[in-house]
C-alpha cells in the first residue's frame, strides 16, 4: 500500500528536466520513466486532462500544466519517503515561479502557493513534519485550508 500526492503547477515544464532536479539533489535513482528513493517513487508529466484542469482552475484559480505524483510507501520507510516529498516540492517550489497547489489523495490540500502566497496547511503536518518547515527557504503561514471539492 501506498500514500498518493499530487503537485499541480502552472507553469508548464519538461517533466524530465524537473525528474532531472530532483536526482540531483535529493539522492534518487531513475527507473525507466520514474525516479525512486527509499520510500518513494516519483513520476511528471504535462497535464492535457480538461476535467482536471478545470477542477483545479474552479477551486484555486489557476490551470496546471505540470504534475508531479508522488508515492510513498506506508512500510518502515514512510518517514523517509515522506521527508524526500517534503524536500522535494520545496526544491521545485523554490525553482519554479507561479501557482501551485499539492493535494493528498486528490482531495486534501496540503499547501498552496496561490500569487506568490505560500500557505501550509496546519492540519496536514503531524509534529515530526513540522520540524521539516524549518528547512523551509521560502516566505510561507501556517493555516487552515479546506480540502477541495
Amino acid at each position: 500500500m501506498s500514500l498518493s500526492y499530487t503537485l499541480e503547477l502552472e507553469k508548464k515544464l519538461e517533466p524530465q528536466k524537473l525528474l532531472q532536479l530532483l536526482v540531483e539533489r535529493h539522492n534518487l535513482q531513475w527507473h525507466q520513466e520514474t525516479i525512486r528513493g527509499k520510500g518513494i517513487w516519483i513520476n511528471a508529466y504535462t497535464e492535457d486532462d480538461p476535467e482536471n484542469q478545470s477542477l483545479t482552475k474552479k477551486e484555486f484559480g489557476f490551470i496546471p500544466s505540470t504534475i508531479i505524483g508522488f508515492r510513498i510507501n506506508t512500510d518502515d520507510t514512510l518517514e523517509i519517503g515522506e521527508r524526500t516529498l517534503i524536500r522535494a516540492v520545496m526544491t521545485l517550489l523554490q525553482k519554479v515561479t507561479g501557482n501551485a497547489i499539492l493535494l493528498f489523495n486528490y482531495e486534501n490540500l496540503v499547501l498552496q502557493r496561490i500569487n506568490n502566497q505560500l500557505i501550509f496547511n496546519q492540519d496536514m503536518w503531524e509534529e515530526w513534519t513540522a520540524n521539516e518547515l524549518e528547512r523551509v527557504n521560502l516566505s510561507y503561514e501556517l493555516k487552515q485550508l479546506a480540502a477541495t471539492t
